[in-house]
């Protein structure tokens, strides 16, 4: 082999071995958890929240806080970002964060602007959790030290993936999923809103006693869904709204009840879902949509103090009943809820785009006027299971 191909095989191999030319030390990076965004004035005031790494490390408790918000005022989301350097003293890394937050303020302004950042920036990955700071501001709510979790926001972030599991009014909505909602015509976005629970009068959350009380002060809460219209919040449903809407949107069955045994009555039962499936269909009568909603569920009764002994047939017929009707209402109640914000955040027209695409295309531009238009037919089945570990209510066994 001649040497000028030895020195060009050398020359390739050494442009191949540049070895980690853009790495960062981590004592000179500063990990973000999670973010809040205000709109206070006209600018934006960008919180992070920073973990603190030599209270994170250890395996026992010390005197100092996990972690540290800092805040920075600016007229777009990146300068607050870059102006935070004045203030922290190590580089600012936002890959894991977890959450980000918005106030109500900016989301009811549209937030669509600073999703572009979000989307845009090459530091961030979007698998975090969006949620809207209710009644506070986000820059309150991830100063908020928390028990059990030491990083405050992984206390959020866990906090919904099981509340959406196990308690139907939340759900977790990511930026590709928010993305999606924002960019499909006939399906309206939604976000579950975070404020503070306080077991007194007292402002504690933000300092390290907080954590230090066997009831402490101020936790974060979770809350039920916002709605929006495009890219700006219109309102908030309730707790039975909520629910029907993650049962129609993610099947997402967990607790139906309490329900009331008789009208009027004090006395009430619960179950659990512990299985079943929704479909939803579509039929065009007379120029107006139909939405043809077929529910079957399966369920243990979790409690009950009804007068009605659940191992009798008759008795059992009756407990399925009430709980058809119970969720007959929450469906109902959510359907309603759409004509009253005139917001399909169920995703109505993006069925009657797969399944009708003429009447779509005709009714396209005006679709949030036809939402007062449209009807429902709903089917629901429901059969308990199981009586939980007993059979007969306490009651019966006098």
């Amino acid at each position: 082999m001649t040497l000028i191909k030895k020195s060009a095989i050398y020359i390739l191999m050494m442009c191949m071995l540049t070895a980690c030319w853009s790495n960062v030390e981590l004592n000179e990076i500063g990990i973000v958890t999670a973010i809040g965004i205000d709109y206070i004035d006209e600018e934006y005031v960008v919180s992070m929240q920073i973990l603190n790494p030599s209270e994170i490390a250890q395996n026992g408790s010390s005197n100092q806080i996990p972690v540290f918000v800092y805040s920075m005022k600016a007229d777009s989301v990146l300068e607050a970002v870059k102006k935070m350097s004045t203030l922290v003293s190590r580089e600012i890394y936002i890959a894991h964060t977890r959450t980000v937050i918005v106030n109500e303020q900016l989301a009811e302004n549209g937030i669509s602007e600073i999703l572009d950042f979000f989307t845009r920036y090459n530091e961030i990955r979007p698998d975090f959790f969006l949620l809207i700071a209710k009644d506070y501001r986000a820059e309150e709510i991830i100063s908020i030290l928390t028990p059990l979790e030491k990083i405050p926001a992984n206390k959020m972030y866990t906090s919904l993936l099981l509340s959406e599991d196990v308690w139907s009014p939340t759900r977790g909505i990511k930026m590709n999923e928010l993305i999606n909602s924002l960019a499909t015509k006939g399906l309206e976005p939604v976000l579950t809103g975070v404020t503070l629970y306080s077991s007194s009068n007292q402002s504690e959350g933000e300092s390290e006693s907080n954590v230090k009380q066997v009831n402490q002060y101020e936790d974060l809460q979770l809350t039920t869904l916002g709605v929006f219209k495009d890219d700006q919040l219109i309102g908030w449903l309730n707790e039975r709204e909520s629910i029907g809407l993650n049962y129609l949107k993610a099947e997402q069955f967990s607790v139906l009840g309490p329900i009331n045994c008789q009208e009027g009555d004090k006395h009430n039962f619960t179950m659990e879902i512990t299985g079943g499936n929704l479909r939803v269909g579509s039929t065009i009568q007379n120029g107006k949509p139909v939405f043809q909603t077929k529910v079957y569920v399966k369920a243990e009764l979790a409690e009950t103090s009804c007068r009605y002994n659940p191992i009798l047939k008759n008795d059992l017929k009756k407990y399925q009943l009430m709980a058809e009707e119970e969720l007959y209402d929450i469906l109902v109640e959510t359907f309603e809820a759409i004509k009253k914000y005139q917001s399909d955040f169920v995703g109505l027209g993006d069925l009657l785009k797969k399944e009708h695409p003429d009447y779509w295309a005709e009714n396209e531009e005006i679709w949030q006027e036809r939402l007062q238009d449209f009807e429902v037919e709903l089917d629901i089945e429901v059969k308990i299971k199981r009586f939980g570990t007993t059979t007969a209510p306490y009651q019966f066994k006098q």
